[in-house]
């Protein structure tokens, strides 16, 4: 045998010969299609999240749009029931603050939770 020849054959005891250079070509050629396999589901992940992510953004614009007017609208009209503008902007903001003590109390946890969830669940 040569010393420097590409193949390398073993004999098997039952007399077959094994290519030990085919089977590292094909170990290798595995290797990369497994890379490869793993990066395109990665891409697919990231792409999922992004138009996703992208979708909720517009679609929470959208609502944080009709929440304002439709806010706007209820101060406008308990400034009329109480005969002054700025006070019924006054106890809506009080009402949202009061909103926003009782969420950072009671649920901070629990969202933070289900969103934590949410973003596991889209990267498996």
């Amino acid at each position: 045998m040569k010393e420097n020849e590409k193949d390398i054959n073993c004999e098997k005891k039952d007399g077959t010969t094994l290519n030990i250079s085919a089977i590292f070509d094909k170990l290798t050629d595995l290797g990369k299609a497994r890379l490869e396999l793993a990066r395109l589901k990665g891409i697919d992940t990231a792409t999922e999240i992004a138009s996703s992510s992208a979708a909720s953004i517009v679609f929470l614009a959208l609502c944080c749009f009709v929440f304002l007017l439709l806010n706007i609208g209820a101060a406008l009209y308990i400034g009329t029931v109480v005969e002054s503008m700025y006070l019924g902007f006054i106890v809506l903001a009080g009402f949202y603050s009061f909103a926003a003590i009782i969420y950072q109390l009671a649920f901070n946890k629990l969202i933070k939770k289900v969103i934590r969830n949410f973003f596991i669940k889209q990267l498996m």
